[in-house]
């Protein structure tokens, strides 16, 4: 593959894991690892095998930061395993309608699994809407702060 579409193929992957750090549904950390692999395979002498390995490391431990975030926002204030999963789903739909819809859309869902499957109360189901909102939000910049950190080490290994 000839050098210049390497780089392509990896500042566009880049490019799409820092967007995925922030918008639900692009695996972020993944795509950024994606590129540092496939940047070392096709084009082996400017990145060392150790910054690939802090970058998978650093995938996996945004994964877990994403999950550990969102769950313990929503926990921290009594969400129940059906309103973290209703604040994911709602904050996916929400997307579509900018950063208040994502807020928006993981209160809603949390809230109407919470009454409708959980079984709660109306006002301790905002609660934990409220909850795993906030959640969404530490794991959002867990995530984004990961990712900008890949993209930096990825550069700085192939430039310095």
């Amino acid at each position: 593959m000839p050098e210049v579409l390497v780089w392509i193929l990896a500042v566009l992957l880049i490019a799409l894991g820092l967007a995925g750090a922030i918008l639900p549904g692009l695996p972020g950390a993944p795509l950024i690892l994606l590129a540092a692999v496939v940047h070392k395979v096709f084009l082996p002498a400017y990145l060392s095998w150790w910054i690939v390995g802090a970058l998978a490391f650093l995938a996996i431990l945004s994964i877990v930061l994403d999950a550990a975030l969102a769950a313990a926002g929503g926990k921290k204030f009594g969400a129940s395993n059906w309103g973290v999963l209703g604040a994911g789903l709602g904050a996916t739909a929400g997307i579509f309608f900018g950063p208040l819809g994502l807020i928006g859309g993981a209160i809603a869902g949390a809230v109407i699994l919470e009454v409708g499957v959980a079984g709660k109360q109306l006002e301790p189901a905002l609660k934990a809407g409220a909850g795993a909102a906030l959640g969404i939000l530490a794991s959002t910049a867990g995530k984004a702060a990961v990712a900008l950190l890949m993209a930096a080490l990825f550069a700085l290994d192939c430039f310095f």
